[in-house]
């Protein structure tokens, strides 16, 4: 007597891949042209104006025509501002955005004083006279000494942030 072979049984959950998913339409369906935004990193908070629309990737839906400001930020990254040119109802945009990592932004701090010529150290360290920019700088707290002959010195601790022009003005006596 033959013993059958045993054949594998069809699971009755069948594993399939999923299709990639488009992102929900943010605004009036079925009116008005689409903008498409993506970012590398995905995740990013996207402002169209002032309101915040979702997240990369999102399709924006019931744009009318015009010029629409767009913001796309995201934590740890320098943020993104530009436009998007809506030219007619039913038209599809794509705007791709690369955001750059906020550390890798140098920072710069621009000391100016009245009258010029004040000695300015960053950290203890002279750092040169009025007036004078220091950088490029790693985000991170200074504190900022600027000092004129016969004048108290002033002192001043920054927070600076990356990517950042930080600007500092000193007044000695009264100009």
């Amino acid at each position: 007597m033959r013993t059958p072979t045993p054949r594998p049984t069809p699971s009755p959950n069948p594993t399939r891949r999923q299709p990639t998913r488009v992102p929900p339409p943010v605004g009036r369906q079925g009116v008005g042209a689409s903008v498409d935004i993506i970012s590398d990193p995905a995740g990013a908070e996207v402002l169209l104006g002032e309101r915040p629309r979702g997240r990369t990737p999102v399709r924006l839906a019931g744009l009318a025509p015009g010029n629409y400001p767009i913001s796309v930020r995201k934590e740890g990254y320098l943020p993104y501002a530009g436009s998007v040119r809506v030219d007619a109802e039913g038209d599809s945009y794509t705007v791709r955005v690369a955001l750059v990592p906020a550390v890798s932004a140098n920072s710069f701090i621009s000391v100016s004083s009245q009258p010029p010529g004040a000695a300015v150290k960053l950290d203890g360290k002279p750092s040169g006279v009025t007036p004078v920019t220091l950088g490029p700088l790693a985000p991170g707290r200074y504190e900022l000494t600027i000092e004129y002959q016969d004048f108290p010195t002033q002192t001043r601790t920054l927070d600076v942030k990356a990517g950042a022009l930080h600007d500092v003005k000193a007044r000695f006596g009264s100009f």
